[in-house]
């Protein structure tokens, strides 16, 4: 009875059932959560990562990849990605020696020097305040992209320094592109694209904006991309060429300073200028009939289409 009496009595035993321990262990074994999910990583300088690429294998979308100051070659994205430049403030910003192909989708680029050619092949890419120099074509667009660039500079283009292809769409913003004027040279080449070009300052190239309709042919579907509010100055040769059956919406820009042409439409294509200030000559071939509506011009157009020349009115 005394041994029952102790068992029934006796305090229960202090610490942990064997289940308690097996859940002490897996909260153990969990890796921390971290707050924001994202991570940075870093390349070049003190990193074990020497190259982009091997940043990219192991980053996810959230993640970001953060250039040393210092020269990075064959950079190709091809998963979502957010890549920067850290810029010391005596060695600069990191170098891109041969571009980079884009052909991912959700992908953010910024403060690099990027020289060479580049191409953007996904959807919703965004880039900023990088400098481009030293190529063909510095930035090209391909078909059905949709890039937003905006704050950045071009420079030293031997073709364009933005090319536009067929259906691109997207816009281009607050970009500062210049040329030495060598001939030949574009800022921006739109080939049958839908690509939004505004607020940009294009100096010192032979053309300024070259848009035009690769295959001409009338049964194409033309696309009409919008040029709008842009400074075109000093250009070598035309300021805004319109040609091989384009249509351009054309509004809001400044011309001045060109070389031959301030506005030159052919071979058939349209278009409507609006609410523009030219104050260089006007040449409209035969066949073309783009819409004048608004526009201020100080010089003299020539237009095949009337016969001769015509001083042109501040609403024509």
């Amino acid at each position: 009875v005394s041994v029952l009496y102790c068992l029934k009595t006796m305090p229960p035993r202090k610490g942990k059932k064997k289940d308690d321990k097996k859940d002490d262990k897996k909260e153990q074994e969990k890796e921390p959560e971290r707050p924001d999910g994202q991570k940075t990583y870093v390349v070049g300088g003190w990193s074990s990562l020497r190259e982009v690429g091997d940043a990219l294998v192991k980053a996810t979308a959230e993640d970001r990849v953060l250039l040393c100051p210092g020269n990075y070659s064959n950079v190709e994205i091809t998963k979502p990605a957010s890549i920067s430049g850290y810029e010391h403030p005596e060695s600069g910003p990191p170098v891109l020696t041969k571009g980079f192909t884009c052909a991912a989708d959700n992908v953010s680029i910024n403060n690099l020097v990027i020289n060479g050619d580049s191409v953007i092949e996904g959807r919703n890419v965004s880039i900023s305040k990088c400098k481009f120099s030293e190529g063909n074509n510095l930035l090209s667009l391909w078909p059905y992209s949709d890039p937003h660039i905006s704050e950045c500079e071009f420079s030293s283009a031997a073709k364009g320094c933005l090319y536009c292809f067929p259906h691109a769409k997207g816009v281009v913003s607050k970009c500062q592109i210049s040329g030495d004027g060598r001939e030949g040279s574009c800022g921006v080449i739109l080939d049958n694209a839908e690509t939004k070009i505004t607020s940009n300052k294009i100096k010192g190239t032979s053309t300024g904006v070259y848009a035009f309709c690769q295959m001409g042919a009338q049964d194409q579907q033309t696309l009409r991309p919008e040029v709008s509010k842009n400074e075109i100055t000093f250009c070598t040769g035309t300021g805004f060429h319109l040609d091989n059956h384009a249509d351009v919406l054309f509004k809001g820009n400044l011309l001045e300073g060109t070389g031959y042409w301030a506005v030159s439409v052919t071979n058939g294509a349209t278009g409507t200028f609006s609410e523009n200030s030219v104050s260089d000559k006007i040449r409209i071939k035969a066949g073309c009939k783009p819409t004048l509506i608004k526009n201020k011009f100080t010089a003299r157009i020539y237009d095949e289409n009337d016969g001769g020349t015509l001083c042109m009115q501040e609403r024509y």
